[in-house]
């Protein structure tokens, strides 16, 4: 019982912190957002190839790992292009 009310709050904590960050993300300058935007797109993107090559390395050719992998290089492709940009 203790455990889960430990993940609860645990929870509700990281839950508050990411609101309190979107309301202060909100008053920034759009300059600032779309750099953030930007950083937050290659982070993603380094997640999902290490990701696939995890996959790949521990399972050998794997489906989702080529998936994955795949979807990271697009993402990170995309991003350095300036693909992914608000209209």
């Amino acid at each position: 019982m203790e455990k889960g009310l430990l993940i609860m709050l645990i929870v509700f904590i990281a839950v508050g912190l990411l609101h309190f960050f979107s309301l202060k993300v909100i008053h920034l300058p759009e300059k600032t957002k779309s750099k953030f935007r930007k950083i937050f797109i290659y982070i993603y993107g380094l997640y999902f190839l290490t990701y696939g090559v995890y996959l790949i390395y521990t399972k050998g050719i794997d489906l989702f790992g080529i998936g994955f992998t795949l979807l990271a290089i697009v993402y990170i492709i995309g991003n350095y292009f300036n693909v992914f940009k608000e209209k």
